[in-house]
């Protein structure tokens, strides 16, 4: 058994506290959180540390397959550019060992960073040999996407395929679409009958842009993605398509929310069972100079979650930055609930709350301490990080 006793924890109430130790087994198991007069201060097995321990953290949306895109693409040129950039640098492709080599890059970035797990997005196999080679929990969302009618059928066929790939190798995965305006009417429709009958949770990106919003509600077509087709929304608004178009009961993560008003985030939160939020704001700020308005949607629901997004979109993966970044936008959250929306809901919401998220008996969720952190900090990534647990 070892004693940890840092100068702040971080507990599961999204609550900061002092004087407590943490007893762990060898492989990071927590036995128990107790008051310090509790424990014998002469033990051998004890370690003190200056800093806030926190469990390990949940990046909640990444797309590790792009991690070779880094610097291919110009900030603050907007979405339509961004697809068609991201278009062209599919054309640049290295070969497997220079991609296999930048995601091992970016799970190493991961692990010293502390983050314990990964919702991630693949649209390929690329990611699976890292994933299944690495310490971090991941989910993966095996995206469609495709606007042909007639390829609809082999493109649902071969990402069932790619499942059972993953389901096989034992990595937790679902299926997703990639948006509610890059797939044809057959894929679309093909897709959320499978994800409504499998019962999974599955992911969308949602309101990253204006111009879908303006897809939906003036009906122009977005650069780069409805250029050869003649592909006319029939729905009035983002809500309206997210309600006719994805299933209602089961879990699904709206990812960016750059544009969505309150009303669309009332109406989702009605009409969907278990909707959540999530923000990746350094990402927002490179592709379109935007951020979502985080704390009105905190103030309708507390199901938010933080990602990076991917190397493609972002300089740094770093989790303490977008929190960083959302502090200074809004002043109004706390830092606690940033921590807390870091490292327990995303645990909630994929599911693995039985073993991370929180500094609780029983758990083995990470431990990572912020050295010199002080109360009332509100600018975290420039504390050094160490791995505790």
């Amino acid at each position: 058994m070892n004693i940890i006793v840092p100068r702040y924890i971080f507990l599961p109430d999204a609550t900061i506290k002092n004087d407590l130790a943490v007893i762990l087994k060898s492989d990071g198991t927590i036995v128990e959180v107790l008051p310090i007069n509790k424990i014998n201060s002469k033990a051998d097995n004890i370690k003190y540390h200056n800093g806030l321990l926190l469990p390990g953290l949940i990046n909640c949306h990444c797309h590790l397959e792009l991690s070779w895109c880094k610097g291919l693409y110009s900030p603050n040129t907007g979405i339509e550019a961004f697809y068609g950039a991201m278009k062209n640098i599919q054309k640049l492709r290295p070969n497997e060992d220079i991609i296999n080599e930048a995601i091992n890059n970016t799970i190493k970035i991961f692990k010293r960073q502390g983050v314990v797990a990964v919702a991630d997005i693949s649209n390929t196999k690329v990611s699976l040999e890292a994933k299944t080679k690495s310490d971090i929990y991941f989910h993966t969302f095996l995206e469609a996407f495709g606007m042909s009618e007639n390829d609809a059928k082999s493109k649902l066929d071969n990402l069932i395929y790619l499942q059972k790939e993953f389901i096989d190798h034992k990595q937790s995965c679902s299926l997703s679409a990639h948006t509610l305006f890059t797939l044809s009417n057959s894929l679309m429709s093909g897709l959320m009958k499978h994800i409504s009958d499998s019962g999974n949770m599955h992911s969308i990106h949602f309101s990253e842009s204006q111009e879908e919003i303006q897809y939906f509600e003036k009906k122009r077509p977005i650069k780069n993605v409805h250029k050869n087709t003649e592909k006319q929304s029939i729905y009035n608004s983002a809500f309206e398509a997210a309600s006719g178009l994805l299933p209602q009961k089961n879990k699904i993560v709206f990812v960016h929310n750059t544009f969505a008003d309150k009303k669309c985030v009332e109406n989702i939160l009605k009409h969907f069972k278990d909707p959540w939020f999530c923000f990746c704001p350094s990402s927002n700020q490179f592709i379109t100079n935007s951020l979502p308005d985080i704390y009105m949607i905190n103030t309708l629901t507390s199901k938010i979650l933080i990602g990076t997004d991917s190397l493609s979109s972002n300089n740094d993966l770093n989790m303490f930055k977008e929190i960083d970044l959302i502090l200074k936008k809004f002043p109004e959250l706390k830092v606690e609930t940033l921590l807390k929306v870091a490292t327990l809901n995303g645990a909630n919401f994929m599911g693995i709350d039985k073993t991370y998220g929180s500094i609780e008996k029983n758990k083995k969720p990470g431990l990572i301490l912020l050295e010199n952190y002080q109360p009332g900090l509100r600018e975290l990534s420039n504390l050094k990080i160490k791995l505790i647990a």
